[in-house]
């Protein structure tokens, strides 16, 4: 059976029947699709972690680490937890996203790094980047600016941006060593 030998009958029952599967096909689809969507509460996704270091306008020199301290959204509430009844602060990761202005006043993805809450939440907050490992893991002179996120084990917003500076390293004269003290 070919096109060739088919009447015009025939032809259209086949046109109906193949839009008539597409449509299924469709439908199933959709179906598929809306029963994989997970319905976040909006009081989850409207939270978002604070970032408390950087802060907004510091200035850190070029290829020195920056210190990234992040802290759970206000009004967080701990789903998960140790057998003891503290938090599991080990399963939480954050996302961290970090751009940089380009000449044209452009901000630019730079990278995005997974950080653990171990050492987001420390005191001295996670200290791999900006003298990490080329070419996501370290910092140029211009405009910075991250955002952070809670990815694991509950998805929030993001935060708002916090814009800091990259400066180039000082090339002045008279901070260097004399030529006498050199050997």
């Amino acid at each position: 059976m070919t096109a060739w030998t088919l009447s015009i009958a025939e032809r259209q029952a086949l046109a109906a029947k193949r839009d008539a599967d597409l449509r299924e096909e469709k439908r199933r689809t959709d179906k598929r699709l809306k029963g994989g969507i997970q319905q976040e509460t909006p009081f989850r996704t409207s939270l978002s972690p604070v970032v408390l270091a950087p802060t907004a306008g510091q200035r850190f020199l070029n290829q020195s680490p920056v210190p990234i301290k992040l802290m759970t959204p206000k009004g967080w509430i701990e789903t998960q937890v140790n057998l003891d009844g503290t938090p599991m602060i080990a399963g939480r990761i954050y996302m961290v996203r970090l751009e940089r202005k380009d000449p044209a006043g452009n901000w630019i993805s730079h990278t995005t790094i997974p950080v653990g809450a171990v050492q987001a939440e420390s005191p001295a907050g996670y200290s791999g980047f900006g003298a990490g490992v080329p070419p996501s893991g370290i910092t140029t002179p211009g405009a910075w600016r991250l955002s952070a996120q809670i990815s694991s084990p509950t998805e929030t917003g993001w935060s708002d941006w916090v814009e800091f500076v990259v400066l180039a390293p000082v090339t002045n004269n008279a901070l260097q060593a004399p030529k006498g003290f050199s050997k």
